[in-house]
Formats: structure tokens, sequence, C-alpha cells
């Protein structure tokens, strides 16, 4: 990609280092980059940004997109647990573990 915005500039770092890695280690970077990608960026990056937060459900083939990765359950016995917030495409909210998501969610490949 030509843009020099922290989102494409991780993007393309992250798919050169993790090209080779199995597949648990690809989930845990991609879990690590999607923090990153909270950060400020280029106008130009929102839809990119938007698309790599689609997920598919793999048992449903359904398509979510994740709203927010630094969610944490405070519900008594689960208090500090990390969680993802995630919407279909009707635009319901869901609230899920974020090991339970990367378990039962994949990444939507798209050429970048």
């Amino acid at each position: 990609m030509s843009c020099e915005c922290a989102v494409c500039v991780r993007y393309n770092r992250w798919k050169e280092i993790t090209k080779d890695l199995p597949d648990d280690d690809k989930k845990f970077m991609d879990s690590v980059l999607e923090d990153l990608l909270n950060l400020e960026y280029d106008e130009s990056c929102k839809k990119m940004s938007r698309d790599y937060m689609k997920r598919r459900h793999k048992k449903t083939g359904n398509i979510y997109e994740i709203t927010n990765v630094n969610a944490i359950d405070v519900t008594n016995s689960r208090d500090g647990t990390p969680v993802y917030i995630y919407k279909n495409e009707d635009g319901r909210f869901f609230v899920r573990e974020k090991a339970e998501f990367n378990e039962k969610f994949e990444t939507i490949e798209k050429d970048m």
C-alpha cells in the first residue's frame, strides 16, 4: 500500500511478521493488531480498517464487524475478562470473550 498512516504501516508489518507462523500464533498476533488499529489514522484508511474488523462466524457464515476491542466484562465472577463488542449486518450488538470469539470467528481475507 502507498499510504503511510499508522494503520497501514502496522497492517503491512503484521502481514510480514505472521506469514509463516502457526495458526494459534496468528490468532494472537491478530488480536494485538486489532488493539493497534484503535489508533488515530488518516481519513483515507477508515474503510480499510472497517473491512479489516469484519469477521465471519465459522459455523453460520454470518458476517460481523468488531466495534470495540478494548472492552472489559465487569460482571461479578467475570470481572476484568477482555471481551469484543461486535455487531451483525442488521446493527444488533453482541459481546463475547476474546478467546471464545477468536475460536468461533475467522478474518475475512481481502487483497490489500
